[in-house]
């Protein structure tokens, strides 16, 4: 958990930039990418809380118990990331309409 490399580089050094990219062709391509620093989240409970929340995002149909018992075994191995955005740039080829 904390001593997992990236995380201690974290706690170094808490900037990061995070991209997320989608699209193989050029005017298909669109994407974001987001400057910051982070918030280290360690604690069982606040990993808990986020982890429930991702769970019940993203598998539909589980019970309030599943979820929980997802949510802690996700959280034994994990921190939490916080990502606080100073900027935010994004693009969508995809506006373009062939033309560039």
């Amino acid at each position: 958990m904390r001593d997992q490399p990236k995380v201690k580089n974290l706690e170094r050094d808490p900037r990061i930039c995070c991209l997320v990219e989608d699209g193989t062709a050029y005017e298909e391509l669109r994407g974001i990418q987001i400057n910051g620093e982070v918030d280290i989240i360690s604690e069982p409970e606040e990993r808990f809380r986020l982890g429930r929340a991702i769970v019940r995002r993203n598998i539909e149909g589980l019970d309030e118990d599943s979820i929980a018992g997802a949510a802690e075994m996700m959280g034994a191995k994990r921190v939490a990331i916080r990502v606080k955005a100073d900027d935010i740039v994004s693009w969508d080829h995809r506006k373009l309409g062939g033309v560039y």
